[in-house]
């Protein structure tokens, strides 16, 4: 059994998605789609000063006529320093900003990026080495595979091999299950419930932030609940 798991690459992504991630045999960041403006693409939440704080990189006015492989950044209002900024003010007496804060000094303030996709691929790699996630990533823009909805995901699952497609849970609502049925390709819905853990500024836990938010609070501890064995339930 090859388990594909498909997901548009985010930016600084939520614990969630690595949890979905651990539970791969193989993921397609799903490039090859158009940028959505409302979705995380280009976004994220950390936890600032006065509350949950929302990091936006820039993206041209034509960007959001575009693919998410075609993105490309705006080189404006000195994006990267203020989002760096942003990341040290709310997370430099975390536990672990020691251990992450050059990664993050790296990111933001010692290369120069283009692309989106190449932003966050970056980042979602760092995340992955870090919790011990050996899934391969695979660009769909670099599989040369067309069609929409199910179709799209099944296609994209059996271009890489694979057998079984799993889907976030709001795929209940949208994909076709009698089509993964008849191509003979298992579907399963991936299930998550956030896990909740000590955040420095708050004694209110904040759900639902960067992926980050966990690992410069938590560090290696935070591991444990990525990689937490959560249900994983079947099509019907």
């Amino acid at each position: 059994m090859t388990v594909v798991a498909i997901h548009q690459p985010n930016y600084l992504p939520w614990i969630g998605f690595f949890h979905k991630l651990a539970r791969a045999d193989v993921f397609i960041t799903l490039d090859s789609v158009q940028f959505n403006p409302r979705s995380y693409t280009n976004r994220c939440r950390i936890l600032g000063q006065g509350g949950p704080l929302l990091l936006t990189v820039p993206i041209g006015k034509e960007g959001r006529h575009r693919r998410i492989d075609e993105l490309r950044i705006a080189d404006h209002d000195r994006w990267a320093e203020k989002h760096y900024l942003s990341l040290e003010r709310s997370y430099r007496r975390a536990p672990f900003w020691a251990e992450h804060g050059p990664f993050l000094r790296e990111l933001y303030l010692e290369r120069r990026w283009e692309r989106l996709v190449d932003l966050n691929e970056t980042a979602i790699r760092y995340v992955m080495t870090y919790l011990g996630i050996r899934c391969p990533l695979v660009r769909a823009s670099e599989l040369g595979v067309d069609g929409h909805s199910t179709e799209l995901l099944l296609r994209l699952t059996r271009a890489v091999g694979g057998t079984v497609y799993l889907s976030g849970p709001t795929g209940r609502q949208y994909i076709d299950e009698a089509r993964f049925a008849e191509a003979g390709v298992g579907l399963m819905y991936h299930e998550f419930g956030h896990p909740t853990y000590p955040q420095y500024r708050t004694a209110q836990f904040v759900p639902n932030l960067s992926v980050f938010d966990l690992l410069l609070n938590l560090g290696p501890e935070g591991r444990k609940l990525v990689l937490a064995e959560e249900p994983v339930s079947g099509g019907r």
